[in-house]
């Protein structure tokens, strides 16, 4: 188990799992870490990590910006096992790991939360075990109404995706995302996403668009590979949409002409209405991302060497428009493939099946006729 991102990223949580724990996997935490990166709700967070378990999804959040934690588990081992991790990564002054018993008796839960004396909280994790997911309901009723969470607080609950959360007075759904058997399910006051609905519904900036969370994944896409799509993929689990802009002006000549690509990727999706695709023709990245109503751009990291550049565009792009962020998701099982190999590859004959989709490895295979 590693850190996803952040300042930590990569450094490995080395605390052996309790039996009683089922950590999240790096896939997940990677997605929901790309999805609250998106809101903005890292910077400076007061972070309430319950059901800690190996403590990473807390972890998390400090590496991507969070300001404190605290972890909460009733398991000595996993608290141990929190311990151990926050002191591997550096981060042992800036959490406090607590014993509470979540499922039984919500308001000395509150009372213990309120000894302590922290900061009000501003994001809530919460992991509880998938079949004691429905006991979770007071709790949440409680940190809803508590002056121990913000008033723009925002709760995460991690759950099975076969399950519903249990209806909640006073917290309203501000997005649900599924991945594999995990579903995250995000949490806000009603009476503060009614006043963003109302905020929305006077002013003359927010587009139909904003409404629906979105990032732009910009590349020359020649070809698309299968790093590609999962990165894709990996983004439809934060974002409820993905627009996929080809380059036209790269500076290599593409082997692929963009009308191809299109077609490539398209088939690559297999025309999930969610993927939009799209040619970029000129013009900075920023001001298309603005043109289509989207703040957020997507990046693919491969491997430690592709970071550097990435940072270097992506703060670029920041200091062009300050309302666009750049969010990284890691390609995982391809960080060795890129097209330029692919074509390489290719063209001496080699065999590219399961590297890119199949469509992809038959026009390969008609370019250089092998």
């Amino acid at each position: 188990m590693r850190v996803i991102s952040g300042r930590f990223g990569g450094q490995r949580l080395p605390a052996s799992v309790a039996s009683s724990t089922r950590p999240t996997a790096d896939r997940v935490r990677e997605a929901i870490g790309s999805l609250l990166a998106a809101r903005g709700v890292f910077d400076g967070a007061q972070v309430l990590d319950l059901f800690s378990g190996t403590g990473a999804l807390g972890i998390e959040a400090l590496s991507r910006g969070a300001s404190a934690l605290v972890s909460v588990d009733v398991d000595p081992r996993a608290r141990r096992a929190i311990e151990q991790n926050v002191r591997a990564v550096g981060a042992t002054e800036q959490t406090q790991v607590i014993k509470l018993d979540l499922l039984r008796t919500p308001e000395r839960v509150i009372a213990a939360l309120a000894a302590l004396g922290h900061p009000p909280f501003s994001l809530v994790l919460a992991d509880p075990p998938y079949r004691e997911v429905d006991k979770l309901a007071p709790l949440l009723e409680l940190l809803a109404n508590s002056p121990i969470c913000t008033a723009d607080a925002l709760f995460m609950v991690e759950h099975a995706r076969s399950a519903r959360l249990p209806s909640l007075a006073s917290l309203q759904i501000a997005g649900h995302y599924t991945y594999g058997d995990t579903a995250v399910t995000l949490l806000a006051r009603v009476d503060q996403m009614s006043e963003r609905e109302d905020e929305s519904m006077g002013s003359e900036l927010v587009s139909p668009e904003k409404a629906v969370s979105a990032a732009v994944y910009a590349g020359s896409f020649d070809p698309i590979t299968n790093g590609h799509v999962a990165i894709i993929r990996s983004g439809l689990v934060a974002f409820e949409r993905i627009i996929v802009a080809v380059l036209t002006n790269t500076a290599k000549k593409p082997l692929f002409s963009v009308e191809e690509r299109v077609e490539m990727i398209r088939d690559a999706v297999g025309g999930d209405p969610r993927v939009e695709v799209d040619r970029f023709d000129h013009g900075l990245l920023v001001n298309y991302a603005r043109e289509k109503g989207v703040r957020i751009v997507l990046r693919g990291l491969r491997a430690v060497g592709d970071f550097e550049h990435e940072l270097q565009m992506a703060n670029m792009n920041r200091h062009l428009d300050p309302g666009i962020e750049t969010v990284f998701i890691m390609a995982n099982d391809w960080f060795y493939v890129s097209s330029t190999l692919i074509k390489e590859a290719a063209a001496l004959g080699g065999d590219l099946h399961g590297m890119v989709p199949e469509l992809v490895e038959k026009k390969l295979r008609d370019k250089f006729g092998r």
